[in-house]
Parts: structure tokens; C-alpha cells; sequence
């Protein structure tokens, strides 16, 4: 029997705006994910090391700015998931 597709929630719509298929959300996903890792020694490495702040500045500064890029990551995998488990792509 034909079931009616369920509405895609809120958090879908805004977080896959504009992706149309589930390659480019991967995409997107892996260069959060990523970034988010490559993010935190970075900032620690260029604030610490190369501009002389306190070590403490650089953690402080390289997680903050990695847990943006990681919460992008995890939200982009909330969205893949819940599509994938609607069958909606």
C-alpha cells in the first residue's frame, strides 16, 4: 500500500538548503568534519607558536572556532541520516 511521505521537519529543510542530492551533503559533511579537525592545531599552532599568546589563548581560541565546523558536521549527519530514513532524496 502507498504511504503519503512524511513533511521534512524544519531543521532538514534549513540545514540541506539548496543540496539536492546525498553525495553533496557527504561532501559538505566531510568538509566539516574535517575542517573541524585540521581547525583546533591550527589555531594553536599560528596563535601560540607564531604570534607569541598564551598557550591557553590558543586552546581557548581553536576550540571555539573547531566547534563551530564540528556542530555544522554533526547537524549536516542529523539531516543525511533523517533523509535516509524517510527515503526522501
Amino acid at each position: 500500500m502507498w504511504k503519503r511521505p512524511v513533511p521534512k521537519p524544519a531543521f532538514v529543510e534549513i540545514g540541506l538548503f539548496a543540496v539536492k542530492t546525498r553525495m553533496d551533503a557527504l561532501i559538505y559533511f566531510w568538509i566539516c568534519a574535517g575542517g573541524a579537525l585540521i581547525t583546533f592545531p591550527l589555531c594553536v599552532y599560528l596563535l601560540s607558536f607564531f604570534l607569541n599568546e598564551s598557550l591557553i589563548t590558543g586552546i581557548c581560541v581553536g576550540l571555539f572556532c573547531s566547534s563551530f565546523l564540528g556542530a555544522a558536521a554533526l547537524w549536516y549527519w542529523v539531516c543525511i541520516r533523517w533523509m535516509d530514513h524517510n527515503k526522501q532524496w
